[in-house]
């Protein structure tokens, strides 16, 4: 390829992927109604503008040997699904660690009122009642969503990393490492408007 060829690539309106440019949009679970410690209510505004990083997932392809006349070969047997990371900045009262620590102990822990009703400390909730949906919006360089974001379905938070703390890290933003699971994740057609709460980091 020519210096020129690729030039005229840049010109003629086809961009790169910046990956500065995104917005994160965190559906909560209808069959949890209220979050251990009230942390629905406290943290569910504002997400897309703590989410520090996130990890696009990836996909592959089981395997098996096939047995037929001639070498053995592989075949497909089913399908492997990333989970997916996320670094969150805190608010001064870290709600949106209780936000997601609460999204955990209603699954299994010492949780409040379920939607049918209390629920026995330390079991295990419902699939249904847990599960939500993550969208993964990239964003071009006018701020506008393009029509391939990514969609997590059925999924829900599997860790909440730890908070550090430390007298000697000079004032630095609280953050935490959030892991989803999900079931499945495919490219949809997002809206092309102007995204307000957009993250625009390492400028």
């Amino acid at each position: 390829m020519h210096v020129s060829q690729f030039q005229n690539q840049t010109n003629v309106g086809d961009d790169y992927a910046r990956n500065n440019l995104y917005a994160v949009e965190i559906g909560l679970p209808s069959g949890l109604p209220d979050f251990y410690n009230n942390a629905q209510s406290q943290g569910n505004e504002n997400l897309s503008y703590r989410v520090k990083q996130v990890t696009l997932p990836g996909k592959s392809l089981g395997t098996i040997d096939a047995r037929r006349f001639g070498p053995v070969f592989k075949v497909a047997n089913d399908m492997i699904v990333d989970t997916v990371s996320m670094t969150m900045m805190l608010s001064p009262d870290y709600r949106e660690h209780a936000l997601f620590e609460g999204w955990i102990s209603a699954v299994s822990g010492f949780n409040k009122d379920t939607v049918e009703g209390k629920q026995q400390k330390y079991t295990l909730a419902y699939y249904e009642q847990y599960i939500s949906w993550v969208n993964i919006i990239p964003l071009n360089r006018d701020l506008e969503s393009e029509s391939n974001a990514i969609i997590l379905e059925e999924a829900y938070p599997t860790n909440v990393g730890p908070v550090e703390l430390s007298w000697g890290s000079d004032g630095q933003v609280a953050e935490f490492t959030l892991t989803w699971s999900f079931r499945d994740w495919h490219y949809f057609s997002s809206p092309k408007t102007e995204w307000n709460g957009y993250v625009e980091l390492g400028k």
